[in-house]
């Protein structure tokens, strides 16, 4: 996403109008409102943003759950512990099992954050970022794909990050990678969880999303035919709830029990003979063009299917020949040709159970020259008026498919920047934001395309409908399953984005829905005005201090939320609102921070037992300069004289804040005697 533009063009979020004669002050940093997020494009068919859809897709794994063995006693080690280290086989459950000892805690119920290894921006040696832990957190660390060198590394800083987990009262499980249980310490053993599946445990799985799916579970008992030559290789219980799902769909035509099975089994087979015998049987380029258009839109309506097909039989073979209209068979007749149909709404499928699937696999495999017309290809198709918004999502998410299992993630990234091009098509801005969503939530590539992200949010040089794009996908889908990852993004976009507008209103909107995060972005911010206050690089120094001037309202700093004490009570919140407020006296005037000290002088006149930390912060933020701290007093004081009510502990503020001030100013003389004498 490199396209540069320099031209302004729509509505921009959070700008105020200039609607009279004369000069305008606007102190957008301190505007205490709901800030809007249009979710247009990472919402999807149904209208379901991505956190929605994660937290209905946790609810729809436990509704269909089989506790392995020993699971209860997980679940209170958990409780009791902060965190459990769970092993087992590939194919036994193991990160549905995790998720679900997760929801077992006694937290506020949401989806699950997963850790990721490594500081995506800082020179560091740590694996584990002990700011990724918020209160009462949820978090996964699977470690199943990673070797017995990473476990040595994580291990080293296991011990240190568990205590940051159970400070904040959060839960950890993490999936530990495989054969590395002797080297395990006894601390860690005791940790320990092992998988194991109760003889019968499949047939249960299998009779759960029977009953789910409204069918009587009883029709399984005993196991017989396809069914039972489906149980007997046991296999892997990824396997067993997929076979379950075909057989839910299956039995949705009718039918018996048997056949249900029958379909089921061929279903998850793949059907690769059926689908390699038709790739065999049609082989003229119109039928075959048909035949593809039908398995990437299928259950789409025949005219979109029809269309398609022209044009990918016209990109593929530019020089094919035509008929007259007059002349083409009935739509009916070729898809009767190529086992499809239309149903009584239109909509055109193939007459097997997942034949769709199976195609588009063997396509990918065994036409490999046909990849890059096809990345093309659906680039166009995604446009066309008649594909209905479940089409276009359904296209992008069969296309991903396709491109992570050929190894070709970087096709889905290609075409989610042609998409993401034209400010005024949303299919294809919705279709850019569903490809890079999948690219997310891949197992294999999903850093790839979070770095790209990252490497996108910091060019100076993108479109507005680029930002958008890159805005939604970071707030609505990545700050689901890495919500820290998806901060850094957008501070990156929101500190880049001239005027402030969407980026910024994200930003805000994700702190303020997510109160670990404020800690977060504050700890960000003090580290970037450090840097940008010195002497030899200005970089961002305005941006950042306009956002600290956003994040630090004193309302959220003392709200306690769920926790046991509120942001301002912590050392570290309160050293880095030092840093922030430092750059703001020492950069900015007067009257561009006075609204907000007045909000803090307010925090510090009430009863609680850390309103004494906002004058606290206030004085050392001035670095016992006197300057500094004579505007300081005199803010203090103007502020006191104006408040309508004058109560016992408002009339006292001038006072406290003088006694403040003289203690900073006295410290500073021992500190300059040692300065001279060194």
């Amino acid at each position: 996403m490199s396209e540069a533009t320099k031209t302004w063009i729509g509505e921009m979020s959070g700008i105020a109008t200039h609607t009279g004669p004369g000069d305008q002050t606007i102190n957008v940093q301190l505007m205490n409102e709901r800030y809007q997020v249009p979710g247009s494009l990472a919402r999807d068919s149904r209208g379901r943003t991505p956190r929605t859809v994660a937290t209905q897709d946790l609810l729809w794994l436990y509704e269909r759950f089989e506790p392995p063995v020993g699971f209860e006693d997980a679940v209170e080690k958990l409780k009791m512990r902060g965190t459990v280290l769970l092993e087992g086989k590939k194919g036994d459950g193991r990160n549905a099992a995790a998720r679900m000892l997760l929801r077992r805690l006694p937290h506020e119920q949401g989806p699950v954050q997963e850790l990721l290894l490594g500081e995506e921006e800082r020179n560091s040696s740590l694996l584990l970022d002990h700011g990724l832990v918020g209160d009462e957190d949820r978090l996964l660390l699977d470690l199943s794909e990673k070797d017995e060198e990473c476990w040595r590394r994580v291990r080293e800083e296991l011990s240190s990050f568990r205590a940051s987990v159970q400070q904040r009262q959060a839960g950890m499980v993490l999936i530990l990678p495989p054969g590395i249980g002797h080297l395990l310490t006894s601390e860690l053993a005791d940790l320990r969880y092992v998988i194991s599946r109760p003889p019968g445990m499949e047939l249960d799985i299998i009779k759960r999303h029977m009953r789910s799916g409204g069918i009587d579970p009883t029709l399984a008992d005993p196991p017989r035919g396809a069914l039972k030559d489906f149980l007997d290789p046991s296999p892997s219980l990824s396997d067993v709830a997929t076979f379950a799902q075909y057989l839910c769909r299956a039995a949705a035509d009718g039918g018996s029990f048997d056949v249900w099975c029958h379909l089921a089994l061929d279903a998850f087979r793949g059907q690769p003979v059926h689908a390699a015998r038709l790739l065999r049987v049609v082989r003229k380029g119109a039928p075959r063009a048909l035949l593809v258009a039908t398995a990437m839109l299928h259950e789409a309506r025949g005219d979109a299917v029809h269309r398609s097909a022209s044009l990918l039989l016209a990109a593929v073979d530019p020089t094919a020949q035509t008929r007259p209209a007059l002349q083409h068979r009935p739509l009916s007749e070729r898809l009767t040709d190529i086992e499809a149909r239309t149903d009584d709404n239109g909509r055109v499928t193939f007459t097997g159970l997942e034949i769709d699937a199976a195609l588009r696999t063997r396509v990918w495999h065994d036409l490999p020259d046909l990849r890059g017309p096809l990345r093309d290809w659906v680039g166009e198709v995604v446009s066309l008026p008649e594909l209905d918004e479940p089409d276009r999502d359904a296209l992008v998410e069969r296309f991903a498919e396709q491109s992570f299992a050929s190894r070709r993630p970087d096709d889905l990234i290609i075409l989610s920047q042609r998409w993401s091009r034209t400010p005024g098509n949303l299919p294809q801005l919705r279709a850019a934001a569903c490809a890079l969503s999948h690219g997310l939530h891949n197992r294999e590539y999903g850093a790839k395309f979070r770095k790209r992200i990252l490497h996108w949010s910091t060019s100076q040089h993108l479109s507005m409908a680029q930002r958008r794009v890159l805005v939604e996908v970071c707030h609505e889908d990545m700050a689901v399953r890495h919500p820290h990852a998806a901060l850094v993004r957008l501070h990156h976009l929101a500190r880049r984005e001239k005027p402030s507008g969407l980026a910024v209103d994200a930003l805000v909107q994700l702190v303020d829905d997510d109160h670990r995060l404020r800690r977060r972005i504050l700890a960000r911010l003090a580290r970037a005005l450090a840097s940008a206050a010195g002497p030899n690089t200005k970089e961002f120094l305005t941006e950042d201090t306009d956002l600290f001037l956003r994040f630090g309202v004193p309302e959220q700093l003392s709200d306690y939320g769920a926790r046991s004490r509120p942001l301002i009570a912590e050392s570290a919140v309160r050293n880095d609102l030092v840093a922030g407020w430092s750059t703001v006296f020492g950069t900015l005037l007067a009257e561009r921070w006075t609204g907000l000290a007045h909000r803090w002088l307010n925090a510090a006149c009430t009863p609680s037992p850390f309103a004494e930390h906002f004058l606290d912060v206030l004085v050392s933020a001035c670095r016992q300069r006197g300057d500094q701290l004579g505007m300081l007093y005199r803010v203090g004081r103007r502020w006191a004289a104006a408040q309508p009510i004058q109560d016992a502990r408002t009339q006292a503020l001038p006072g406290r804040l003088f006694l403040k001030i003289s203690d900073a100013l006295r410290a500073q003389t021992p500190f300059a005697r040692e300065t001279t004498t060194t």
